[in-house]
This record gives structure tokens, C-alpha cells and sequence, in this order.
């Protein structure tokens, strides 16, 4: 019984078990002892991916098996001719394998001895540790058994189970590996943007055609865009912990949770989880800010639609983000000097403003409603947007 450890990317895996399942059956047929198969733990690996070098996740996978044994002989090897007339040998276990069996000479059978053209020869050893080099066609008269030609077929694709997955391409579908990115690392790029433009959600981005890049597509610029940089992420990884430990806090009572809790548990991720990630870093954002004191807000417009106004308010939060076509829009909530509940959004340069800044705004109103957003913190009170050439006349930091 011999153990070996494997690397194989993460994406071979699925086709190593339905190899080693096809084996096991005819190890069955043959009477031989199962492969054992299993991972013993995940990592990444640079790799030349597609002309960029990126992260592939690999397991770490260990084969357990035994060469099969007829008539007190296993098989242990396989010798094939090279151009020159020379042989190299693919052994099939870990054993060593004696020198003069390794030397290049030319195939040869010694049951027979005849000096025949072959295509390759097959090494065996006996339990006296005695090796022997035979022929194809003198197996079955060698080890006495009907077709042990088929133990032999097992004995070499048990060996080659590394070589055939241990590739980024498995049978040409290198397109199946799949880049991956640290954990800990999609957090910080998820809080960085989300710090930067504000939170997008996958649905959101895809009601607005586009116009609102979301939140997962800038994660993915961060590590797989041909201008990306990583730069940004450091001052945010005091964010990963607590971001984790949030989302182990959340109660089972959704497949979105659940799904949420078996991401953290692993430790590379792919670009088709980005944004649950980044969802739960913006959940996690919102956690942390103390709920608006409402008590005080006036339920009401702050005009008619189409009224000219002009007004002082607060900044309550402020978030940015950028469209597919390239605008840096910023999304601000204000609570007025009159206590009115103000929303607008603007393409003028926010970057010295935030939350509890004054500000002066001119403008129409645009449309007037009540909050119906579950995690709005004015849910069920009526809201006043401004329409879209309003301006920010003036500004005074907190």
C-alpha cells in the first residue's frame, strides 16, 4: 500500500473522483483493494493563466493504493522505447527501482528472451524482491492468469492519476480553472470600494443598466483588471475580522446567511462569490453606525415637485459611486435646518465632504415619496429628492 501527495487545481478535482470511482470498480472486478482518495488542505498558486499571472486555487490531495499482485508478482513499472532505439521507464509506485532496469537499454522480455520488436515492457517484483522485465504477450504465460494484461492497465493508471490532473488543463478545458483571491483580501477591496464609491448591489447595478457600476465589478477591477492596484486595501484590513465575526453573529433564517457562513470558512474565493462578500462588508459597514435619532424629523416634503428652493441642511451620510460610463456620482442624505429629509445626487467634487458636514443646496425638487428601503433608517417617512441640475452652493466642514 503506497500514500502519495498531489497538487491539482481545484477545478480538476470533480474529474480525479470520477477517475478514481471508475478505477474502484474495476479494482472490484478484479479483486483488488480500493484507491483511497482525499484533500488535505487548499492553497494558491501564480500561475500564467490566459497571458496574465493570477491566483489558482490547488488542492493538496493524497491517492492511496496498492499495485495489483498475481501469482505472487506486482506490477511496479512500465518501460517505452524512445527514437533512438533507447527505453525510458514510468514507474507505477514509489518503490526503487535496481539500476540495470534503468539504465536505456533496449526493451527486452526476460520470461522469453526472444528479441522481438515491442512496443513497451512491463516491470514486475516479486515478494523475494526479485525483478523482472516482461513482455506484453508473455504476461498471461509469465504470471499464469487469463488476462492479467488488466491488472497491469489498472497498476499504470493508478500512477498516472498525478500526471493527468496535476495540469491547469485537464483534456483542453484549461477554460475550467477558475482565478481565486484571498479572503481576507476580497473583504478589504470590498470595504475600500464601498469606502470610495459607496455600496452597489449586483441587482441594483443591473436595474440601472449599467449606469451604477456595482460593488463586486469594482473588487474585480481591484485583482483582475489590467490597471488594477492593490494599494488601497491596506488601511482596510482592520475591517476583515469584524466583518467575519459579523457574519457569524447572523441567525440561520435565510439561504442567504447560510451561504454567507460558508463563504468565511474558506480560504480563497472566487469572483462568483464577490459579491455576497461585498454585500455582507456593506451590512457590516451599516452595523457599526449609530441608527439616525428620527424623533425630531419633520414628515413632510420639503416643497412641490418643480418648486425652486434653497436650502441649509446636514449631511446624515454620503456615499460615491461610479457608473459604467465613467461619472463619479455621490449619493447624499441631509437632514434641512426645518428638519426635512433631503436626498440628491450630484456629479460636483464631494471629496472634501462627509457625514456631518453643513451644506447649502439649490435646485428643484424632483419627486417627492414616502422611504420604503427596509434598512433605511427613514423608512416610512417622507422623503424629498432633488432634482438633477441642483447644486451645492456652499459648504462648511463640521
Amino acid at each position: 500500500m503506497t500514500r502519495e501527495m498531489f497538487d491539482i487545481p481545484s477545478h480538476n478535482y470533480a474529474f480525479l473522483e470520477k477517475k478514481v470511482e471508475k478505477l474502484n470498480k474495476a479494482a472490484a472486478k478484479l479483486g483488488c483493494d480500493p484507491i483511497e482518495y482525499g484533500i488535505v488542505y487548499s492553497f494558491a498558486k501564480e500561475v500564467e493563466f490566459k497571458s496574465n499571472i493570477v491566483n489558482i486555487e490547488f488542492y493538496k490531495v493524497y491517492v492511496t493504493g496498492s499495485a495489483p499482485s498475481l501469482s505472487g508478482w506486482s506490477f511496479i513499472g512500465k518501460r517505452e522505447p524512445l527514437e533512438d532505439g533507447s527505453a525510458i521507464v514510468k514507474s507505477f509506485i514509489a518503490d526503487s527501482i535496481p539500476t540495470e532496469l534503468m539504465d536505456g537499454h533496449a526493451i527486452k522480455c526476460d520470461h522469453c528472451k526472444k528479441n522481438a520488436r515491442r512496443s513497451f515492457s512491463y516491470l514486475v517484483k516479486n515478494e523475494s524482491n526479485q525483478f523482472m522485465e516482461v513482455g506484453k504477450s508473455c504476461l498471461k504465460d509469465f504470471i499464469g492468469h487469463a488476462s492479467p494484461e488488466k491488472y497491469a492497465t489498472f497498476a499504470e493508471s493508478l500512477a498516472n492519476i498525478a500526471e493527468e490532473f496535476s495540469g491547469i488543463d485537464y483534456q483542453g478545458s484549461g477554460s475550467n480553472a477558475i482565478p481565486v483571491v484571498g479572503l481576507a483580501d476580497v473583504f478589504a477591496a470590498s470595504a475600500a470600494a464601498i469606502m470610495t464609491y459607496g455600496y452597489v448591489s449586483n441587482t441594483t447595478s443591473k436595474e440601472s443598466m449599467g449606469e451604477k457600476c456595482a460593488t463586486s465589478s469594482h473588487v474585480s477591477e481591484l485583482f483582475f483588471g489590467k490597471n488594477s492596484t492593490l494599494s488601497t486595501l491596506a488601511k482596510h484590513y482592520d475591517m476583515v475580522h469584524g466583518c467575519v465575526e459579523y457574519v457569524k453573529s447572523l441567525p440561520d433564517n435565510s439561504a442567504f446567511n447560510i451561504t454567507l457562513k460558508q463563504i468565511i470558512k474558506q480560504n480563497y474565493v472566487s469572483a462568483r462569490v464577490f459579491g455576497y462578500c461585498a454585500s455582507a462588508m456593506s451590512s457590516y459597514i451599516r452595523s457599526l453606525t449609530p441608527k439616525a435619532d428620527v424623533s425630531s424629523v419633520v414628515n413632510a416634503a420639503i416643497g412641490n415637485v418643480d418648486d425652486k428652493v434653497v436650502f441649509d441642511a446636514v449631511i446624515m451620510s454620503l456615499s460615491r459611486f461610479e457608473s459604467q460610463s465613467g461619472f463619479l456620482t455621490s449619493a447624499i442624505t441631509m437632514q434641512t435646518t426645518t428638519n426635512h429629509i433631503v436626498k440628491m445626487f450630484t456629479t460636483s467634487d464631494t471629496s472634501g465632504l462627509g457625514k456631518g458636514d453643513s451644506i447649502r443646496v439649490s435646485g428643484k425638487v424632483g419627486k417627492v415619496g414616502v422611504e420604503t428601503y427596509e434598512r433605511s433608517p427613514y423608512k416610512g417617512i417622507v422623503v424629498t429628492q432633488m432634482a438633477h441640475r441642483s447644486r451645492i452652493l456652499d459648504a462648511q466642514p463640521a
